[in-house]
């Protein structure tokens, strides 16, 4: 359970970076798997991540290159800031949103924002989603989307 936390702890770093820093251009060099959910996973820090900056793999390095050989392969990324800057409610959204990613979205929003179906399902309808989709198939584009329809019925 602690090397969970360690990376959760380690990208909210790079999103706090990311939100102060918002021109430079910054080339980083970790573990593998930390990247690797920052870039193809589709999860909400994922989410949070591609909303304030652009992540791109570089280069992969294998544990073998390096002596003492960890157990783990390197990852070089690229992360170039957008210059956009999310709020605190966005953030919750998206999280509450995600707090079921295996259910379908319509599901999954009512129960992470605690709304009713109904009201759920003219959200969905007037943004133009399948409510059939579930959180990790999103765009981007579709979050923000989502994010200003619910705002404006609540």
């Amino acid at each position: 359970r602690f090397f969970p936390k360690l990376i959760l702890t380690i990208i909210k770093f790079y999103i706090l970076c990311i939100s102060k820093n918002k021109n430079k251009i910054r080339y980083k060099f970790r573990a593998k798997g930390l990247f690797s959910s920052m870039i193809g996973k589709k999860s909400y820090l994922s989410f949070l991540i591609q909303s304030l900056a652009n992540v791109n793999k570089l280069l992969i390095i294998k544990n073998t290159e390096f002596y003492p050989v960890p157990k783990v392969d390197s990852m070089t990324v690229k992360i170039n800031p957008n210059g956009k800057l999310i709020d605190q409610k966005y953030t919750e959204f998206v999280r509450k949103c995600f707090s079921n990613p295996r259910k379908k979205i319509s599901n999954s929003f009512s129960r992470g924002l605690g709304i009713d179906n109904e009201l759920t399902k003219s959200i969905i309808y007037e943004s133009k989603i399948d409510e059939n989709l579930r959180p990790q198939h999103l765009k981007l584009s579709d979050w923000e989307y989502l994010y200003k329809v619910y705002f404006k019925y609540v």
